[in-house]
């Protein structure tokens, strides 16, 4: 905070002070750049699953429905509470059923893990339906910011739709942070395969094409353990680059002193009267009056690395005659790190006052 006190060499007084409205938020919006998340891990999981008809289909002596909701089980109750999760589905419920989006069974948040085996137990695959759109839908089901988003594909098929992810552009946009996996169940249709590679491919992402041999909660657990504990990580470096950053600017200072050296035949006190930074006037006490040998600062506080212009003008009282002083002007370069320190005195010039500067950093 800014501080404004004024000093005799044997007894130091308190003032009031003096500040800059722009600079805290200066440091907030640099700190704010650093400080995306809004906890501790800002992991975001959302299951994208298929629930065409082919999905009552057995593999490894369940249903291919059973396999998944199984497996989202597992992840659901692996993973910790501060990770939010989401359900999506395609083809969407009748509609009508759920309201404007259908597809979106459970919104990806946190506290919602209890959901998910009520929706599973719903699923009821049928029908068939397009990857596509409901991809599309799902990439804005996640939040904005540079949380890790983890959308996971769970089908038996590519689902095209007759637009084929190798020969035309998906267009869409995929948000910041994003992992995408594409997990086929028991595919062996290879065109098929190769329509869930370019996807895959166009979403900088990964496919597998698990077979029999392949256990979908092996595959699936570690791909979300691997995504928390990564987030975890970048939170952690988040953290520090904050705590980093919090340090700096600390130590990276501007620091105003106003000392009046003046003999007292030339003033009784001495009053600064104003105080621009950059041309924005800095609140004064207006009734502080230095004598000789008594110094005053102004402010000291936390900046961004810059140049400054500081400008500063006093009244020099004589019993209850006071003159204003020519106005001072300093042009301070603040310096990442350190704290930049402006001295000012009052000099008698001809025909008129003014103020000396000396500068220094540390």
């Amino acid at each position: 905070m800014f501080e404004s006190t004024r000093t005799k060499r044997s007894s130091p007084r308190t003032r009031r002070p003096c500040s800059r409205r722009k600079w805290p938020v200066t440091i907030a919006v640099l700190i704010g750049l650093l400080w995306p998340g809004t906890g501790f891990c800002d992991l975001y999981v959302q299951f994208l699953v298929d629930r065409s008809g082919s999905m009552w289909a057995p593999f490894q002596g369940k249903a291919k429905i059973v396999q998944v909701t199984d497996a989202m089980d597992r992840v659901t109750t692996k993973l910790p509470p501060e990770v939010a999760m989401g359900l999506r589905v395609y083809p969407p419920p009748e509609k009508g059923a759920r309201g404007p989006d259908p597809g979106l069974l459970i919104p990806v948040e946190t506290g919602n893990r209890d959901r998910f085996r009520e929706e599973q137990q719903r699923l009821n695959p049928r029908g068939k339906g397009s990857l596509r759109k409901q991809l599309g839908r799902a990439l804005r089901d996640f939040p904005e910011g540079q949380d890790t988003k983890l959308l996971v594909v769970l089908c038996d098929g590519a689902d095209t739709n007759g637009i084929s992810f190798c020969e035309k552009a998906l267009n869409l946009a995929r948000p910041e942070g994003l992992r995408f996996y594409a997990i086929s169940l028991n595919l062996k249709d290879p065109v098929e395969r190769e329509e869930l590679d370019c996807l895959s491919k166009q979403m900088d992402g990964k496919s597998i094409h698990l077979t029999s041999k392949d256990r979908l909660v092996s595959t699936l657990l570690p791909i979300a353990q691997k995504a928390h504990q990564d987030e975890v990580d970048r939170q952690r470096r988040v953290a520090e680059e904050h705590k980093r950053i919090q340090a700096l600017l600390s130590k990276t200072r501007l620091k105003v002193e106003f000392h009046n050296t003046l003999d007292p035949f030339f003033a009784d006190s001495v009053q600064v009267e104003q105080c621009l930074l950059d041309g924005e006037q800095v609140p004064i006490d207006s009734s502080v009056r230095l004598t000789q040998g008594e110094d005053s600062l102004l402010f000291d506080k936390a900046m961004a690395e810059g140049t400054y212009q500081l400008s500063l003008r006093y009244k020099k009282w004589n019993d209850d005659k006071a003159v204003s002083s020519a106005e001072g002007i300093l042009e301070v370069f603040v310096e990442e790190g350190k704290t930049s320190l402006v001295e000012c005195y009052p000099r008698g010039a001809l025909f008129h006052w003014d103020l000396a500067f000396k500068t220094r950093s540390f």
